[in-house]
């Protein structure tokens, strides 16, 4: 039986269950080392705050079969990629989308850092 007490203050802190004890990679490291994609193969969505707005928001984390002892946060198209997963699945946690993903064979993606018309920098997601 799961720590009732750890799994209440993962609810709380916005932890996943899904990332639970993997290491995270920055993108920026994630693309170098995956050039030709990764293969999203777990997800989540985080609630936080935004420390300008004090409006709640959402971000995605994610695990890739290319290293399982890794995961990764999504930006704003990532965290749209995920949370329409959600909506198509109906999966009601990040373990049971993570199960139904592996189910799938995973989703392999492109990642790469390009700037956009407004001079900042984000992360596109492309589909392979």
């Amino acid at each position: 039986m799961a720590n009732k007490f750890a799994e209440s203050a993962k609810k709380v802190s916005g932890g996943s269950e899904v990332i639970a004890g993997l290491e995270k990679i920055e993108n920026d490291l994630l693309i170098a080392a995956y050039p030709n994609g990764i293969t999203i193969n777990g997800a989540d969505l985080i609630n936080t705050t935004d420390q300008e707005t004090g409006e709640s928001k959402q971000f995605c984390v994610f695990t890739f079969a290319e290293d399982p002892t890794k995961y990764a946060s999504g930006g704003k198209q990532l965290t749209e990629i995920v949370t329409e997963w959600f909506k198509m699945t109906g999966a009601p946690d990040g373990m049971q989308l993570s199960a139904a993903l592996r189910q799938e064979g995973g989703v392999k993606v492109k990642l790469e850092k390009v700037k956009a018309q407004n001079g900042r920098k984000f992360t596109k997601v492309t589909v392979l």
